[in-house]
């Protein structure tokens, strides 16, 4: 998938979250949605009262990521 064009202008550039899928762990994935992560792109959903459950969701779809092919992912987020 291309990026958006939104995500040219972060700073730093928002990772691909299919090789960082294979390198972080659950709960060191949960930790960033959570807090976020400060001077960057990374929102912290804990702070809008996001559940813990819901951001366990996030986590394991990012787990996921990785064999999720570009057909599949362009059929889930069509409008």
């Amino acid at each position: 998938m291309d990026w958006a064009k939104f995500s040219e202008g972060m700073h730093p550039g928002p990772p691909d979250l299919k090789e960082l899928a294979n390198e972080t762990s659950p709960q060191e994935l949960f930790w960033v949605i959570k807090n976020g992560i400060n001077m960057t792109g990374m929102p912290s959903f804990g702070a809008i009262d996001v559940p813990d459950q819901e951001i366990w969701s996030i986590v394991a779809f990012v787990k996921k990521l990785p064999t999720v092919s570009d057909e599949d992912f362009k059929t889930w987020t069509r409008q």
